[in-house]
């Protein structure tokens, strides 16, 4: 849902979770390139958050703030990762494809949280709980790579990649 305040801003609403985006660019038409970006910032960000993981990837975001600049590259750099394409707003099937790559991600050990999870596979590090980037790049080029494999195998092919040789 879309909503136009009074001060001429527009705001993007996820029904289901009531996580609110305000666009960067109030011109029409209103999906320009930096308001594309933040609303498929939302899709990330909600699976995230239902993981408990939305502090690692966005720590600043906000409901009902214009999402920083890079805080949009980021998201747009994770959905094109994944081989979906942002050229519009994300499908039902794209939103569902980047939540199996999440779930692959956070359940690596089944006994273990999403967030320990993370940190098995390099992707946060352990003491600062900070997002590594070039890891966490890395291990998603695996999951696009390997989308026709089974969830466990996938999960076999991360473990054998990268959690063998960053045993704590």
């Amino acid at each position: 849902m879309i909503r136009l305040n009074e001060n001429g801003s527009r705001i993007v609403t996820h029904k289901e979770s009531g996580f609110e985006i305000r666009l960067p660019n109030n011109t029409l038409p209103f999906t320009d390139g930096k308001n594309l970006q933040a609303i498929n910032l939302m899709f990330p960000y909600i699976i995230l958050k239902k993981l408990n993981l939305h502090h690692v990837f966005f720590p600043l975001l906000k409901s009902g703030e214009v999402p920083s600049r890079s805080e949009r590259r980021l998201s747009k750099k994770i959905i094109q990762s994944l081989g979906l394409t942002d050229t519009s707003i994300l499908s039902s099937e794209r939103i569902e494809s980047l939540k199996r790559s999440f779930i692959i991600l956070s359940t690596i050990r089944k006994y273990k949280s999403p967030k320990e999870n993370l940190k098995q596979l390099a992707i946060i590090s352990s003491k600062e709980n900070e997002l590594k980037q070039n890891t966490f790049f890395r291990v998603v080029e695996v999951i696009r790579e390997s989308k026709n494999l089974s969830m466990d195998s996938i999960q076999e092919k991360l473990l054998s990649r990268f959690v063998e040789r960053n045993l704590e």
